[in-house]
């Protein structure tokens, strides 16, 4: 057993690398074997940890049913362990590859869900943050305006900040600017966009280390937006 779980390891830990290094169907290989090989031990923890970690590379690789059976998978196991915290990280997961391929109802299913249970788990915004409530929020405030409930998500939306300006989250408060300021572009509302666009500007000064491209598309696109109206 400890030579098959030493290999399972070492090929879970060898396709979050291929990931990175954007060998993706190497990475594909390498955590399908690795699931196999858990699923052989029942090692229900690291099979739960790597369903997680193989769906979101997934998600990023744009295969969405993939991602959602591994998503779910990992929804199971962490219920049949009554692991409430890895079952709210779970159904973030899920909530957010539903945001992305715009099913809003389901999106808003799995983060509510997820939101209940991380309101009464308030542990796991040390240890989890980057899942923690107010990502979570943000993600929930979004979808509230998309379905039309304009006025109760800027509410929510002034309850986000506030907290998150309180906690320093830096990380969080990219992602929040970053919903905020897409919603103030329907219909635009310039002077709160270059509130947002500043937020995003002082966030990546404080974080330290900014190795996600990501994050200085995202300040471009709204400066972008911005100067393009003017």
């Amino acid at each position: 057993i400890k030579s098959i779980q030493e290999e399972a390891f070492a090929l879970y830990y060898m396709g979050m690398a291929q990931f990175d290094l954007f060998q993706y169907e190497e990475c594909k290989d390498s955590y399908e074997k690795s699931i196999e090989l858990y699923k052989k031990i029942d090692s229900r923890q690291y099979l739960l940890w790597l369903y997680q970690s193989y769906g979101f590379g997934l998600k990023c690789m744009g295969e969405h049913i993939k991602a959602r059976k591994c998503f779910l998978d990992a929804l199971i196991i962490a219920q049949q362990k009554n692991d409430i915290m890895e079952e709210s990280i779970v159904l973030f997961n899920l909530g957010e590859l539903c945001l992305d391929q715009k099913q809003f109802d389901e999106a808003y299913y799995y983060l509510e869900n997820s939101y209940k249970i991380k309101s009464v788990i308030p542990e796991i915004e040390k240890r989890h943050h980057i899942y923690g409530i107010y990502r979570c929020s943000t993600s929930l405030a979004y979808l509230m305006f998309k379905s039309g409930k304009k006025e109760e998500a800027f509410e929510f939306f002034i309850k986000i900040k506030e907290g998150l300006f309180r906690q320093n989250d830096y990380d969080t408060m990219l992602y929040y600017a970053y919903y905020h300021a897409l919603c103030l572009l329907h219909p635009i509302d310039l002077e709160k966009i270059i509130l947002d666009v500043e937020i995003l500007k002082i966030c990546l000064g404080k974080r330290p280390f900014v190795n996600n491209e990501i994050i200085v598309i995202i300040v471009f696109y709204f400066l972008a937006c911005f100067c393009h109206t003017i």
